[in-house]
């Protein structure tokens, strides 16, 4: 992959409106049907190929710091890139875990120097992400920090939860929650149902997802504020996002293509653990409620939960592997192929939930390609299909359940900042 700052022109590409036109990097800026006498740049003829806002992820595990061997900022923001995405947001699952300010300017540095794409950094509610102590808020604000999470836990107690809502009320920060009842869901491996009991291995039931959500519901509430829901995979937790909607709350809710596409009936005889994630795959009529209210727009937005692992800790067995997949380098092909290609949903209502809505619920410049704003998108190629093969991946790691499916809409060339980056090694094209 070859990254550049010049000019380039990308002739005949068609929009996600329908219109063809000439797009191009001008000085870093969109520049739409430019003057063929005036233009000074490199041309790539593009006709056939589409142009879409870039992608914006707001659920990746970075692994920066402390283990950087399943993935760094550079890997993580190579992958994103190499799927579309021009913004990435890191959880603070990290060790040491992100939750004060020494840790998030050490890591900025390391941003500055290592990324291919911006990274916001959404640190942890409580110190450690233990769920007791409530991290200092207001060095967040001073920081620029406008979103809050424990994600790889949620916080289990009540009366913390309380104060969490108090506090980021006062400091306009964004709750995003992984909604999980410890009590519950007892860290099972999958799904109550119908695998888990093929397989006799205990279960959690959806319950622990929505008895979280029902809690936070009631909290928001009361105090206000913007609280969204991480990773939902239960019928009934869209059902009360919906509800509180409803209710003038200001909540929000995203899905993973994962969740989308799969569900416990998918889980393989082999129990591969690049199936195992957390929130697990639910039962299959969870899974088509989700599909409804994503293709209806009642699910806000599209997010990978990008959790690199190494393979030597994913094949230790089902039930003790670690949970997480990666879905940088997927997210857009799968939910192109599935949904666009097969005429369930438009490009434009894609790109909306994976990019433009991202902007309105978060204080996100919008990838909006227009004239003279920075430029910010990827050339999609969505004629020719082409199979998704491993060693092609640009993440560290290579845990996924898609690998050797045939998709389309494979990343050409991504746009990040006005810098353009073309990918010399693509995924076989058929």
């Amino acid at each position: 992959m070859t990254g550049y700052n010049k000019n380039i022109c990308f002739k005949n590409v068609t929009l996600t409106n329908g219109d063809q036109v000439h797009l191009a990097v001008v000085n870093g800026k969109v520049a739409i049907n430019p003057k063929p006498d005036s233009f000074i740049g490199e041309t790539v003829e593009a006709k056939g190929l589409i142009a879409i806002p870039g992608l914006i992820d707001m659920q990746v595990h970075v692994r920066t710091p402390g283990q950087t061997y399943k993935e760094d900022v550079h890997s993580a923001t190579e992958s994103a890139i190499r799927g579309g995405f021009t913004r990435i947001a890191c959880m603070p699952n990290t060790k040491p875990t992100l939750d004060c300010a020494k840790e998030i300017l050490n890591l900025r540095k390391i941003i500055s120097t290592d990324a291919l794409c911006p990274i916001d950094i959404i640190p942890a509610m409580t110190l450690g992400i233990a769920g007791h102590e409530i991290a200092n808020f207001h060095h967040y604000k001073d920081l620029g920090i406008y979103g809050i999470t424990d994600d790889g836990r949620g916080l289990q107690d009540d009366a913390v939860m309380e104060h969490v809502f108090k506090l980021a009320k006062d400091f306009g920060l964004s709750i995003l929650q992984h909604c999980e009842v410890e009590s519950i869901s007892q860290h099972a491996p999958l799904h109550e149902g119908v695998t888990s009991r093929l397989w006799q291995m205990k279960g959690q039931t959806a319950e622990a997802e929505y008895a979280m959500v029902a809690r936070d519901l009631n909290l928001l509430a009361k105090y206000g504020g913007h609280y969204h829901v991480l990773h939902a995979s239960s019928r009934r937790s869209v059902e009360m996002v919906i509800e509180a909607k409803r209710a003038g709350l200001n909540a929000t809710i995203e899905v993973t293509p994962h969740h989308l596409l799969l569900s416990e009936e998918d889980l393989p005889k082999t129990r591969d653990a690049n199936f195992k994630m957390n929130p697990p795959l639910r039962s299959k009529e969870d899974q088509e409620f989700l599909v409804e209210s994503f293709l209806s727009g009642k699910i806000d937005i599209v997010t990978t939960d990008h959790a690199p692992h190494s393979e030597e800790e994913k094949s230790v067995g089902f039930e003790t592997a670690p949970f997480g997949i990666i879905g940088l380098e997927t997210a857009f092909p799968l939910l192109y192929t599935h949904f666009v290609k097969n005429k369930k949903m438009t490009l434009s209502e894609l790109v909306y939930r994976m990019s433009l809505r991202v902007s309105e619920l978060f204080p996100i410049p919008s990838n909006e390609i227009i004239e003279n704003e920075t430029a910010n998108f990827s050339i999609v190629n969505v004629e020719d299909s082409f199979d998704l093969l491993p060693e092609v991946c640009r993440s560290k790691s290579r845990n996924s359940p898609f690998w050797h499916q045939r998709l389309t809409g494979q990343s050409m060339y991504t746009v990040v900042s006005g810098c353009t980056h073309q990918f010399s090694d693509r995924f076989n094209v058929r």
